[in-house]
């Protein structure tokens, strides 16, 4: 029986690594992330609630 670490060592040996790029996210659909997208204004400016409390 095979150990967890023997299993992942040879779970990866036999993956590659893709590389990355960078493309505009109107034509990222379909695509898988590599770091965090961020807003570069919020939406609304403003605090916004539907109710308080």
């Amino acid at each position: 029986m095979r150990s967890v670490d023997e299993h992942l060592t040879h779970i990866l040996s036999s993956t590659t690594v893709l590389g990355s790029e960078s493309i505009a996210v109107a034509t990222a659909a379909g695509r898988v992330v590599v770091e965090d997208v961020r807003a570069a204004v919020s939406v609304p400016v403003f605090d916004n609630s539907a109710m308080d409390g």
